[in-house]
């Protein structure tokens, strides 16, 4: 366990468990990867920002508190997988995505859990949660609640299911 990471390049590698258990933690760059598990305790939180490439790679993020992520392009490879209990802001603007863009193959899957929340709160612009070519895959199993408040957010290749709700305000797009 930990109060707050702040990974700003080089490489979170590892089989185990980090559990953020303060607020404060920053991803802004680097990469996740190693079979391990990045946890964000309840009443806890960490936002994704900043330009520099962030790359998720056969790694679990674990929310059960709060991330918000408001900058930046989140590279998939291998296989990634998010478990969301708490909420997940997306607050970007302008033109990130949450894809696959390089050779390798990679696929992210994004259990949106009971009780958590997958927020699209900032922004008029469309976000891509989605595969940029044919060896990437988004998959989105929703059984808490989805809420795009603001602009688009768009699915893009992959598939999922949902027994939890879609929320979208007047004039925006899912």
């Amino acid at each position: 366990n930990t109060g707050a990471l702040l990974l700003s390049g080089g490489t979170l590698a590892g089989n185990g468990v980090l559990t953020l258990t303060g607020n404060g933690g920053a991803w802004t760059g680097g990469t996740m990867t190693g079979g391990g598990t990045t946890a964000v305790a309840a009443n806890a939180s960490m936002t994704i920002s900043g330009a520099a490439q962030k790359t998720l790679v056969d790694r679990t993020i674990q929310n059960n508190g709060t991330v918000s992520w408001t900058a930046g392009h989140i590279e998939i490879d291998g296989t990634s997988v998010v478990n969301n209990a708490g909420l997940f802001d997306i607050q970007v603007t302008g033109n990130p995505q949450w894809s696959h863009q390089s050779n390798a193959v990679g696929s992210t899957t994004f259990n949106n859990l009971a009780g958590g929340t997958l927020r699209r709160s900032v922004g008029a612009d469309t976000i891509y949660l989605a595969s940029t070519d044919t060896n990437g895959l988004f998959v989105l199993n929703n059984a808490g609640n989805v809420q795009v408040q603001t602009g688009a957010l768009l699915f893009g290749a992959g598939s999922g299911t949902s027994s939890g709700n879609f929320a979208v305000s007047s004039g925006v797009f899912l």
